[in-house]
């Protein structure tokens, strides 16, 4: 799993697009032109020129400004596709209910709000390769109104995630909420608090006292547990040294899933990747060439040449001898697996 957004922007810059000594084609971005790797697109493929993409890509009327917009998306999708072919592998550990045993909603079960904060706790293994993600919150209340849901972690003041769920009836409530929580990158830390402040609230939470209702599922790469904070009612973290554990459920059970999570591992060590960037972008540079529907002098002279930089030949005798791009692109894709991805992989270790 990554981040795909913090990937496509952390990722952009690493290598650079040299700017043309045509003037008609002096006309990239400083950003576009910025390499922090000191390595260039060119070096790839002799055919990344501003003028081959200009002249090869979709829109024959595109201003600067746009094209320069267009190349930059283009570039953080390159990025991002080979950061995928890099982590390939299965990510998913697991998906579960905290509680998925039935419980009654009778009267004698619903909870006093007293003032304070309730909710749980939930601990994440100290791993920069984890993320955690709430998928649903379960609410099960009795009477009318609406509880709002606040996440925090234990290094910000504000909450993280915040969601209210309307009450009506003592029906549970599915809400799909979608929090990430990973260990670092995102926020640095693995613990996080998920709950609602009693102060005011008009409806009353259902606990879990029927038979077995109140077991909870034991998670793989995290732990989870009730806890209260006496007389808390402000919306932002408490001192997390008055937190008590407690049985309560607090009318609240979740739908969690866990996945191994490569995105800290990636943006720290970006020099790894320097190459696969590189060969996917003049990859996929060199396919647009090749397919382009424009019809001007580049299009014309060089498709052919573009092809076999693009696919290269080692059968045909009548034809050079080259390694294309797209069989150098595999072999960086290989490489970086060997020296980072394989050695350091998460799943060859016992979290604890």
């Amino acid at each position: 799993m990554l981040n795909n957004s913090e990937i496509r922007s952390s990722f952009f810059g690493l290598v650079g697009l040299r700017q043309s000594y045509n003037p008609n084609y002096d006309i990239l971005d400083s950003t576009i032109t910025a390499s922090t790797s000191g390595m260039y697109f060119d070096q790839y493929s002799s055919y990344l020129l501003p003028e081959n993409i200009i002249d090869t890509q979709p829109y024959a009327d595109i201003t600067d400004e746009n094209f320069n917009t267009w190349l930059t998306n283009k570039i953080k999708d390159s990025a991002l596709t080979a950061l995928q072919k890099c982590f390939s592998g299965n990510d998913f550990i697991e998906n579960a209910l905290l509680y998925d045993k039935s419980n009654r909603k009778v009267e004698s079960y619903e909870l006093a709000n007293e003032g304070d904060f309730v909710g749980f706790e939930v601990e994440v293994a100290k791993r920069k390769d984890l993320r955690v993600i709430i998928n649903k919150i379960i609410g099960e209340f009795s009477g009318t109104g609406t509880v709002k849901l606040l996440v925090f972690n234990d290094n910000l003041v504000d909450p993280i995630y915040e969601k209210e769920i309307s009450i009506s009836s003592k029906s549970a409530t599915s809400e799909d909420v979608g929090w990430s929580l990973p260990y670092s990158n995102d926020v640095q830390g693995g613990r996080y608090y998920v709950g609602y402040l009693t102060s005011g609230l008009t409806v009353k939470a259902i606990n879990r006292e029927y038979e077995q209702s109140n077991l909870r599922h034991l998670y793989k790469k995290l732990s989870i547990k009730p806890i209260r904070v006496a007389g808390w009612n402000s919306e932002t973290l408490f001192d997390i040294d008055n937190i008590e554990d407690v049985d309560e459920s607090f009318g609240l059970n979740f739908d969690i899933s866990s996945y191994y999570d490569y995105t800290s591992i990636a943006t720290n060590n970006k020099e790894k990747f320097v190459d696969v960037i590189g060969y996917q972008f003049s990859a996929d540079m060199l396919g647009m060439m090749v397919t382009s529907n424009r019809t001007n002098a580049t299009e014309r002279m060089q498709r052919g040449n573009i092809l076999l930089e693009l696919q290269g030949n080692t059968t045909n005798d009548e034809l050079p001898t080259v390694i294309g791009v797209n069989e150098k692109l595999k072999d960086a894709v290989k490489k970086v697996k060997k020296e980072l991805i394989e050695p350091g992989m998460v799943r060859k270790f016992t979290i604890k």
